[in-house]
């Protein structure tokens, strides 16, 4: 379930529609002005320092919390950030501003389902408001159904031509659709309408990005047993370094250690992820092991991704990647072309990922392979996910018909810090059966 960040800090259209206190009206706007303007610059450190000095200063607190709250999810602390909007509903829960926010917030976590909901609250009261349309078309982007999303950015720009959320998000959509001559004209627009906003830098640089996380550090361990007696030294552990580049990019480099009985192997590998915005990102990748007892002397990939349907407001969005990796062993060459495919249903948090492919052995032999798994976002904290597969796979350089299952869970323990424990089970056809706990964490930084 995929949900970051381009276009999240787009809450660009803020109406300062609620009273101060008398006595402090002059100090609390002056402050809430320049939290403004230090946001719009992609300053959101400063920002919230500005409106905390706001919050003690009104006696309804409602609209500086939600700035707050705003100001907050932008900077990737979304616990915080909920519990700031959750004080503002509390003496408020019909207020529509309150209810998009909350919904903002819950879009930047992935779940849309609870997005949606809130912003049907919000159009129940209000069918025409601009903002929760604004909001629904971002979440057609982060679902990845760049056409609907078009379509309700232009029922906004039909009513305020010089609408910055609206424009920014045409251009996304546009830029997702491949019309890149339409998207850069679209820019234009809301460059003249706001040309030092970070929302219109960041796409006019795409290396340039908001005060976010952009660095990720992953460690993973497993352990695997058999069931044929003797064979338990089988462990395999890495550590991964990922670095978000831009809107469009990240590249990576992993560094693994692997034990296969009495053998232990070493591994590096690195890719780069491009065009991630764009209407086809693509992904290389290669490595070495210098050891190669069991592992490939040297490995290479590259896939892309294509939307086959971009879905509907019933019919939810298709994407297929194929790809093509080769991996050399003193044994032989085994080459294997694969086209994975993603589907999500539409309002809710659930999505499929089956897959088929062929592989080409080191003995020059052909099989077909098919896989098929689900996954469900139960809650901001909580994923799951299980899935089958049956085809060759390489172990200990021999390539063998596998069959495999797997389930996993991924608790997110705070923003910045997660887990996925994994158990799964390979059965090789007339060797061995291997089952497999791992345990992987993921930080933020």
């Amino acid at each position: 379930m995929k949900s970051i960040f381009p276009g999240s800090n787009l809450l660009l259209t803020l109406c300062l529609a609620f009273s101060p206190s008398q006595g402090s009206a002059q100090d609390y706007d002056s402050l809430i002005q320049e939290s403004l303007t230090q946001r719009n610059a992609g300053q959101f450190a400063d920002a919230e320092i500005t409106l905390r000095q706001a919050l003690d200063l009104p006696a309804d607190k409602s609209e500086v919390r939600y700035l707050l709250a705003m100001t907050i999810a932008f900077q990737q602390r979304f616990t915080e950030a909920n519990s700031v909007i959750d004080l503002a509903l509390a003496e408020k829960p019909d207020d529509i501003s309150l209810l998009l926010g909350k919904a903002r917030i819950r879009s930047f976590q992935g779940l849309y389902s609870e997005s949606e909901t809130l912003i049907a609250q919000a159009l129940e009261q209000d069918n025409t408001n601009i903002e929760a349309i604004n909001l629904s078309a971002r979440i057609s982007m982060y679902q990845q159904m760049p056409s609907v999303a078009l379509d309700r950015f232009n029922q906004v720009l039909a009513r305020d031509s010089t609408d910055l959320e609206a424009l920014i998000g045409r251009y996304d959509a546009l830029y997702a659709l491949g019309q890149r001559d339409a998207a850069d004209e679209t820019l234009l627009q809301a460059e003249r309408a706001a040309p030092a906003h970070i929302d219109v830098q960041t796409r006019r640089d795409r290396s340039l990005l908001p005060a976010i996380n952009r660095n990720q550090l992953l460690f993973g361990v497993s352990q695997s047993r058999f069931s044929t007696p003797g064979l338990s030294r089988w462990r395999d552990q890495f550590v991964e370094y990922r670095r978000q580049q831009s809107l469009d990019s990240e590249w990576y480099v992993q560094l693994s250690q692997n034990q296969r009985f009495d053998d232990r192997d070493n591994s590096l590998s690195a890719g780069f992820i491009g065009n991630r915005q764009g209407s086809v990102p693509w992904h290389i990748w290669a490595g070495f092991s210098p050891d190669k007892n069991f592992s490939a002397s040297s490995h290479l990939g590259a896939s892309m991704t294509i939307r086959l349907n971009q879905g509907s407001d019933r019919l939810g969005p298709t994407l297929v990647t194929p790809s093509l990796r080769i991996a050399d062993y003193t044994t032989g060459t085994v080459r294997r072309l694969a086209f994975d495919f993603e589907h999500y249903l539409r309002g809710t948090n659930i999505w499929f990922s089956p897959g088929l492919g062929w592989v080409q052995d080191e003995n020059s032999d052909r099989t077909f392979t098919w896989s098929l798994a689900a996954h469900w976002q139960a809650s901001e904290r909580f994923r799951t996910g299980a899935g089958f597969a049956d085809g060759a796979e390489t172990e200990n350089k021999i390539t063998t018909q596998t069959r495999s299952r797997f389930v996993y869970v991924r608790w997110q323990f705070t923003d910045e810090l997660n887990a996925t424990l994994s158990l799964s089970s390979d059965q090789r056809r007339n060797s061995y059966t291997r089952d497999t706990i791992s345990l992987t964490i993921g930080t933020r930084f």
